[in-house]
């Protein structure tokens, strides 16, 4: 998968920070080895197509966590918009688009971009 370069990384090797704060506002029993984030999410989500996530207006700046890479970058959404459109459709991704408060969630999952939107 081609890296993301369109924000200011601000973790790598496995975001620990930002991976754990995520994991203690939204998820339920989350084991790294075996689970995605999104499959593990204590409060049941809004499900949509990426297109229909892409259109809302979500505050920026935002915080772009992509589990594969454990790499957390500050960026804007229509940034990781961007970079989710131009992916080719063998290229898998699992992302989390939040805000620095974890007050909503946005996760891109592999899944044909299925995307699901928690809110606190």
């Amino acid at each position: 998968m081609r890296p993301f370069t369109e924000g200011i990384c601000v973790e790598k090797d496995g975001s620990p920070r930002y991976r754990q704060a995520l994991i203690r506002a939204f998820a339920r029993d989350y084991d790294i080895r075996t689970d995605r984030l999104w499959n593990c999410l204590r409060t049941k989500p809004q499900r949509m197509a990426f297109s229909c996530a892409a259109a809302m207006s979500l505050p920026g700046p935002v915080l772009f966590y992509l589990e594969r890479s454990g790499e957390t970058y500050r960026t804007t959404f229509d940034q990781v918009c961007q970079y989710v459109e131009q992916l080719e459709p063998w290229e898998f991704l699992d992302g989390y688009v939040f805000d620095g408060d974890y007050r909503w969630l946005l996760c891109i999952t592999h899944e044909d971009n299925l995307c699901l939107l928690v809110k606190k």
